[in-house]
């Protein structure tokens, strides 16, 4: 306990009487609690008049703040619309491989790889009567890679792709069609309808892999296209492939753009893949013509873009949308 000795004087309330204490000395014992919980507004029964007075006034003047606030009511309305304002909406996840479209491709084949009794300037196609081998049908991601999508569908609604026949088939990897060039020679004469491509420049247009069997890609790394096509202003890429499984094909995964997968006809793909191509040499034929590449012997190249090529056309004979 601690003894506290003050002078203390009333305090004179106006118009009052003088207190008669005015001026004399108080001792006041106050013993000092150590309870952080004690009441400072309730006064003690040791405390001075100048303790009660101030005390009262304390909780006049709170009383009267008190009176002059207004109350403040929130609705739930007003709770909710709080709740929305400070946390802001989260933007919608785009599904890449959302079916957005489907189309289909019809295959043919051919006895021969060739014609032979073709006069100058005849376009037909390579044979008049191929044999049907199936249908197949694609779903398009056009999400993921809508400028392809576009100009895939573009080519089918043309029917720029009937005619043409499947420049390379990569056995347990993949088939490869839409090579540009003259339309006599089963090559894809593209229409004027088709736009420049976007995607080619779009990091999510790369995100899709060639995990399953089916998937078709824009076809960039093994693109089959003569340089002296690729070099013209107007140029646009529109050589597809569709991997044939059963394992994925990893090494395109990040080089071409998957814009879709087949739905329908994987046995129809599966059959096209059995179709004779030519290959290289047993032995270290391949080997030496790769050693040939790299020391320049333009030969080489020229070899090795023969392999994978079929035997016998493979026809795409009729597409359309879905």
């Amino acid at each position: 306990m601690v003894q506290i000795t003050m002078h203390c004087r009333a305090l004179q309330a106006p118009g009052s009487v003088k207190p008669r204490l005015t001026g004399r000395k108080m001792r006041v014992r106050r013993v000092e609690a150590n309870n952080s919980s004690h009441d400072t507004n309730t006064p003690s029964l040791t405390s001075t008049p100048a303790d009660v007075l101030h005390s009262r006034r304390r909780v006049t003047l709170l009383t009267g703040l008190a009176a002059t606030i207004p109350l403040l009511t929130l609705s739930q309305n007003d709770i909710t619309f709080a709740a929305e304002v400070a946390t802001p909406a989260a933007a919608p996840q785009v599904q890449l491989d959302a079916i957005t479209d489907r189309v289909y491709l019809e295959f043919g084949l051919c006895p021969e790889g060739v014609r032979n009794d073709r006069r100058l300037g005849d376009k037909s196609i390579l044979c008049s009567d191929p044999e049907a081998l199936g249908r197949v049908v694609i779903g398009l991601y056009g999400n993921a890679a809508p400028g392809t999508v576009a100009n895939f569908k573009t080519l089918i609604t043309t029917q720029a792709l009937n005619g043409t026949c499947l420049s390379k088939i990569i056995p347990g990897q993949w088939l490869v069609a839409g090579t540009q060039g003259p339309k006599r020679s089963g090559l894809l004469d593209p229409p004027a309808e088709i736009t420049r491509n976007p995607d080619v420049l779009s990091s999510v247009a790369f995100k899709l892999d060639h995990r399953k069997p089916g998937t078709v890609s824009l076809n960039l790394s093994e693109n089959e296209d003569d340089n002296s096509i690729k070099f013209s202003g107007s140029y646009r890429p529109l050589n597809f492939l569709i991997a044939t499984g059963p394992a994925p094909a990893q090494s395109l995964d990040g080089e071409n753009i998957v814009f879709g997968v087949t739905l329908e006809g994987l046995d129809v793909i599966s059959s096209i893949s059995r179709v004779p191509t030519f290959q290289p040499p047993k032995g270290n034929g391949k080997a030496f013509n790769d050693l040939a590449k790299f020391i320049g012997d333009e030969r080489a190249s020229k070899t090795s873009a023969k392999w994978g090529k079929p035997l016998k056309a493979v026809l795409i004979t009729g597409s359309g949308v879905l």
